[in-house]
């Protein structure tokens, strides 16, 4: 079976000018393709679970108990997958859209760089006393 598909993959790179290999493209690439294209995203994982389903063989089948229970299963996981792929997605946009805008006011001038020049402040704090008497006591209003 590995050997018919290197072959088939073979003919369709090495030769694709002559009428075998165009009849496999049409009917193993485009019309595949076309129908993908058709597909909404919960049908594509819901037909990935399920095939991977189906890949795990029959000591799966007797785990799950039917095919149309492992339908089932297969379709609650593309739910599932598919609601996980909106959150990262609304995530993303979340998080990228006030970087995005600050690169754009960036560029555009409107974000003023800060000053290269250092600021020195003024030194606070009281001035030292002119005589030796330590700091006189605050007195409390009575």
């Amino acid at each position: 079976m590995i050997a018919l598909c290197l072959g088939i993959i073979a003919l369709l790179v090495f030769v694709p000018d002559i009428p075998l290999s165009r009849t496999l493209h049409v009917w193993l690439v485009a019309l595949p393709a076309e129908r993908l294209e058709t597909l909404d995203r919960k049908r594509l994982f819901f037909l990935i679970a399920l095939a991977m389903f189906f890949a795990a063989g029959a000591e799966m089948m007797v785990l799950i108990g039917s095919a149309e229970i492992a339908a089932t299963l297969a379709w609650q996981i593309a739910l599932y997958a598919d609601a996980v792929t909106a959150t990262i997605v609304a995530a993303v946009l979340v998080r990228t859209r006030p970087a995005i805008t600050y690169v754009a006011a960036r560029t555009m001038g409107l974000v003023r760089r800060a000053s290269r020049r250092r600021r020195t402040c003024k030194p606070t704090g009281r001035a030292a006393a002119n005589d030796d008497d330590p700091a006189p006591a605050r007195t409390l209003a009575a």
